[in-house]
């Protein structure tokens, strides 16, 4: 063909045409595969549809690299017949290694590891300008090569989303593993992909064919519970396209939480224990159940946060203390006051954070300063100065050596040791109203009133640098909180919005709406699968994080929440606000 191209045999037939593997001759008989289309029989109108995709694929294809989509190098027509030069895939189709399995389904460990490549490709796909949108993804259109590697193939029906449309020109997809959309209802999303994907998952772990009864998957064996995957395929297969998880991203960083979880098939026969609680209490205990209530307080909860090891809390005040006290009991363990003010009185105490070991806690204050406390013999055992202006936020670096405070339009990242300033970060006309540490203690995320949350790095010569800014907030952020994957970050704002964006690159997730008012406080469940949010509409939020979807409602404060908090174990929330107290309660 074309004088370049030598046959060196048949690997496909369809009803449109053919696949050949065949000898690149200028390029040393470098194997190829060369997609055939034949237009015989087509009338005119038929002609020119098979055409324009067929170029469509091409040109689509021609702009994309990606580890797992094959490369193209030419195309041409030749006596009646289009043709397309791509990467040759030694493998087979997914399709045809599922038939030889027994059962027709994988062990849960590959599964899992073809979850993610597939999600790799998606999200590469998904995140073009503008979005492909794959819309036939099925184990005949999946090659498996060397090893295991996946490659998507056959683009023939891939498209770009269109914001607006309200449907596809033409329904496309197979049934089964096509989404509801893709029958000509709404426009297909990347969200339909995520369908055909968890369709492709069920049928790896089940050996069940989709397409003998579409749109209705089987549970899958109890053995897999513990492994939280039925709950990801519930909401991928979810036939509500906003119930599905918001992005392929999502379904990755959930597939790979899950791996991390169980690393082999033998380990999901063992159940996850529950961590040890206090004997008063109950684990059947639904959510919102109201454990103790402490109102010490003379004034608003301006923080409340859990001790390591789940046990005590330390709550700050605009009474001007830090109060330590047993979290089930409400027995006072430890009183801190700063110094008053020589006009003004005590101190507003802004934010508190424990130190990773629980034996001190860091306060800021009003007074321009940060206090390290020590619990034990209750002294302090250093202050930190260097501020113009109030600090409103103070955060202790999980490795234990550094704290990053911020006051007015300043942030010191200093010694846990000896206090001193190691480095600092200004920003001109601008307040800094939270900081927070990566959970490595590489990162550092700053939040303004401006509406701009920066990422930094400190680096090793101890420099900020500056590694991603997020600004899609309408109004001054409030709060900012990383996830336990040390990827994802959530920051809340006046616009009465939480959203979900990774760190590292600033590309946008998810963003929760369910708050009336502006939003003062998140924080994230152990996990990483639910986040609590709190604000002036007096309740604390439970939603996915995947999803979006709210879980929960706590409506027993009075007046603004400004401080909420998860406990190490996942089991209790800590709130606290203008009402002066802080309720301990059950959470999922």
């Amino acid at each position: 063909m074309k004088q370049r191209y030598r046959i060196v045999g048949l690997v496909g037939r369809g009803g449109m045409g053919a696949v050949y593997k065949a000898a690149d001759i200028e390029l040393g008989n470098r194997l190829v595969a060369v997609k055939e289309m034949m237009l015989r029989g087509l009338n005119p109108r038929e002609e020119a549809e098979a055409i324009r995709d067929f170029k469509r694929e091409a040109l689509m294809l021609a702009g994309l690299q990606h580890p797992h989509l094959p490369r193209i190098y030419d195309h041409f027509l030749e006596i009646g017949h289009w043709y397309l030069v791509m990467d040759f895939i030694a493998g087979e189709t997914l399709e045809d290694y599922l038939r030889r399995m027994p059962g027709h389904k994988l062990p849960f460990e590959e599964v899992v590891d073809y979850g993610i490549q597939l999600c790799t490709v998606l999200d590469y796909l998904h995140t073009r300008q503008p979005p492909i949108i794959f819309r036939d993804l099925k184990p005949a259109n999946i090659m498996r090569g060397a090893e295991g590697h996946l490659y998507l193939i056959d683009f023939g029906i891939a498209r770009h989303f269109k914001p607006g449309q309200a449907r596809d020109t033409v329904a496309f997809g197979s049934p089964g593993y096509a989404a509801p959309e893709q029958y000509g209802q709404t426009q297909t999303t990347p969200r339909s992909d995520i369908y055909n994907l968890g369709a492709i998952l069920h049928q790896m772990l089940t050996g069940r064919d989709p397409a003998q009864t579409p749109f209705f998957f089987t549970s899958l064996p109890p053995e897999m519970e513990a492994t939280g995957i039925q709950k990801l395929l519930a909401n991928m297969l979810s036939l509500q396209m906003q119930n599905r998880p918001f992005s392929v991203a999502a379904v990755k960083q959930a597939l790979q939480y899950t791996a991390a979880r169980v690393p082999t098939s033998q380990a999901l026969m063992l159940r996850i224990q529950a961590p040890s609680m206090p004997k008063t209490f109950k684990a059947s205990q639904s959510v919102g159940t109201l454990i103790s209530t402490y109102a010490e307080h003379g004034n608003w909860i301006s923080e409340a946060v859990w001790s390591p090891n789940g046990q005590q809390i330390a709550s700050a005040s605009y009474d001007g203390s830090v109060q330590v006290w047993n979290a089930f009991t409400v027995k006072q363990i430890a009183l801190y006051r700063q110094k008053r003010l020589k006009i003004l009185g005590r101190p507003h105490i802004n934010a508190v954070a424990w130190s990773p070991n629980g034996r001190e806690f860091a306060a800021a204050s009003d007074n321009k300063i940060v206090e390290i406390w020590d619990v034990a013999n209750g002294k302090t055992r250093f202050t930190h100065h260097g501020y113009a202006d109030s600090v409103r936020s103070v955060s202790w670096a999980p490795d234990l050596r550094k704290l990053a405070s911020a006051g007015g339009n300043k942030t010191h990242v200093w010694n846990a040791g000896h206090g001193k300033t190691i480095t600092t970060q200004s920003t001109s006309r601008d307040i800094i109203q939270d900081v927070a540490w990566s959970p490595n203690s590489k990162y550092l995320a700053i939040a303004s009133l401006l509406q701009v949350v920066h990422i930094f790095e400190i680096s090793t010569q101890l420099e900020f640098l500056l590694k991603t800014t997020y600004s899609n907030h309408t109004g001054p952020i409030q709060a900012v909180a990383w996830a336990p994957d040390g990827i994802r970050i959530a920051s809340a704002a006046d616009d009465k919005t939480i959203q979900i964006w990774n760190a590292l690159t600033g590309n946008h997730l998810l963003t929760y709406t369910a708050h009336d008012t502006t939003i003062k406080a998140i924080t994230w469940s152990p996990d990483g699968k639910s986040i609590a949010s709190a604000g002036h509409d007096g309740t604390i939020q439970i939603w996915d994080t995947l999803t979006g979807n709210h879980i929960f409602t706590f409506r027993k404060h009075n007046g603004s929440v400004y401080t909420v908090d998860w406990s190490p174990d996942g089991e209790y929330i800590a709130s606290g606000g203008a009402d002066n107290i802080v309720h301990i309660w059950r959470a999922l």
